[in-house]
C-alpha cells in the first residue's frame, strides 16, 4: 500500500532560507485525532469545572438557608418554651386565687397531670448537627400539648370567673351595712314586751336614732314591698336574692317603690315610730330562706 506524504513549505522573506516539512498522511491524521481528544477533553474538563462552581454555589446557598432556617427554628422553640412558661404562670395563678377564693373546683394543673403529658421546657437548636425531623416531631407534640392545657387553662379561669361573680353577687346580697346610725335598744330573741313586761320572742333588732334620720338598705336588692304594715307601720322589705330578705319597720316616710332596684347604702326612708312603737327607733329585720335569724351576724 502506497504512503502519501505532504509537504509543508515555509517561505521566510528571504528566498535562500526555505524550509520544508514533509509529513505523513498517518502522521496529520493522527494528529488531527489527538487534537480532537484533547478538544473534546478539554471541553469535558471545563463543563466539569463549572457543574462543580454551579454546586459550590447551590451548596453554599443551601447552607445559608439552613443557617436561617436554624434561627427559625430556634425562634420558634423559644416561642415554645414562652407559651408553657406563660402557662405555668397562668396554672400558679389560678391555683393562688382558688386558695384565696376558697373555690374548690378542679383546676388545669391538677388534669393536665392526670393527663400524663410529659415534662415542661421546649427544644433547644443545634446550631450545626440536629435531627430537623425529631426536632419538628417534638415541637408539633409539645405545641399538641400546650393547645389541650391552654383549653383547659381556659375552662378552668371562665370557672373561676363564674365562681368569683357568683361570690360577687352574694357578698353585695349581703345585708351586711348598718341602715340606721344609732344603738341598739333591743336585741334579736327572746326579751321583756315594751307594752306589757310579758315574756316575747324578738324576730329582729331595734336600732334607736332621732326621728328623720335617714334609713339604708343594708344590700343591694329589690323592693317588694313598701307600705303600712299593721304593727311595723310604715315598712320596706327588699329582697337580695340567694333566699335572703331584709326588712325595715316604723318609718316616719318611705322614699322607695315597689319593684325598684336599690344598691347597697341607697336610702328608701327615715326613721319614726310609726304603728305599734314606743319612741322613734328602726326595727331591722333579716330572713334567710324563710327562717329569721339574728341580723347581727351579717352587719359589719
Amino acid at each position: 500500500m502506497d504512503k502519501r506524504f505532504f509537504t509543508v513549505l515555509f517561505l521566510p522573506s528571504n528566498p535562500s532560507r526555505v524550509k520544508k516539512l514533509i509529513l505523513s498522511e498517518f502522521l496529520i491524521k493522527s494528529l488531527a485525532i489527538s487534537a480532537m481528544i484533547l478538544l473534546l477533553a478539554s471541553s469535558a474538563i471545563f463543563f466539569d469545572y463549572v457543574n462543580v462552581k454551579k454546586k459550590e454555589v447551590d451548596l453554599a446557598g443551601l447552607k445559608e438557608q439552613t443557617k436561617i432556617q436554624n434561627v427559625q427554628l430556634q425562634t420558634f422553640a423559644d416561642k415554645i418554651n414562652d407559651m408553657e412558661a406563660e402557662l405555668a404562670r397562668l396554672r400558679s395563678l389560678d391555683t393562688k386565687i382558688r386558695v384565696l377564693t376558697d373555690t374548690k373546683t378542679e383546676g388545669p394543673a391538677t388534669k393536665s397531670e392526670r393527663l400524663s403529658l410529659g415534662g415542661r421546657g421546649g427544644p433547644e437548636v443545634a446550631p450545626l448537627s440536629f435531627d430537623r425531623e425529631a426536632l419538628l416531631k417534638d415541637m408539633v407534640a409539645k405545641l399538641d400539648r400546650l393547645n389541650i392545657e391552654a383549653k383547659e387553662q381556659e375552662k378552668s379561669l371562665h370557672e373561676l370567673h363564674a365562681s368569683i361573680r357568683d361570690r360577687e353577687s352574694l357578698l353585695a346580697a349581703t345585708p351586711s351595712l348598718w341602715p340606721v346610725r344609732g344603738y341598739i335598744s333591743s336585741r334579736f330573741g327572746d326579751r321583756e314586751s315594751p307594752f306589757d313586761s310579758s315574756n316575747e320572742f324578738h324576730e329582729g333588732m331595734d336600732i334607736s336614732a332621732p326621728s328623720g334620720s335617714a334609713v339604708v338598705a343594708a344590700a343591694e336588692g329589690l323592693v317588694t314591698f313598701a307600705a303600712r304594715n299593721n304593727d311595723l307601720g310604715n315598712a320596706v322589705t327588699i329582697d337580695h336574692g340567694y333566699g335572703i330578705v331584709s326588712r325595715y319597720g316604723h318609718l316616719s316616710e318611705i322614699s322607695v317603690r315597689i319593684g325598684q332596684k336599690v344598691m347597697a347604702g341607697q336610702r328608701i326612708g327615715a326613721v319614726g315610730s310609726t304603728g305599734r312603737s314606743t319612741g322613734p327607733h328602726l326595727h331591722y329585720e333579716v330572713v334567710v330562706n324563710g327562717y329569721k335569724v339574728n341580723p347581727i351576724k351579717y352587719l359589719n
